[in-house]
C-alpha cells in the first residue's frame, strides 16, 4: 500500500503526504490541515461546528471548534499552498 493510499484511511498519514509536498510548512500546521480535510469529507459540510464534531481526540467541542478556526485562518495556508 502506498503512502497516498494509506492517507485515505489515516489522517496521520495524510499529514505525512502533505509534508512531502509542502516541506516548508510546520508539521503541526500540516496535521491540523489533514484533520480538517478529513473532517470536511466526513461531515460533508463546511460549517465549523460540524467539522469540529469530526476532529480526532477527546477535547471539548469548543476546543475543537477553535482548532478548525485556527486552521482556516492560518496565514501559512495561503493561495499558493492550495
Amino acid at each position: 500500500m502506498s503512502l497516498q493510499e494509506a492517507a485515505l484511511t489515516d489522517p496521520t498519514k495524510l499529514g505525512e503526504v502533505f509534508k512531502h509536498h509542502l516541506p516548508f510548512l510546520r508539521r503541526d500546521t500540516l496535521q491540523r490541515l489533514a484533520d480538517v480535510v478529513t473532517a470536511l469529507i466526513q461531515a460533508r459540510s463546511t460549517k465549523h461546528a460540524r467539522l469540529a464534531l469530526h476532529l480526532p481526540g477527546h477535547a471539548s467541542s469548543s476546543v475543537k471548534l477553535r482548532r478548525v478556526e485556527r486552521c482556516l485562518h492560518d496565514p501559512q495556508l495561503d493561495q499558493d499552498v492550495f
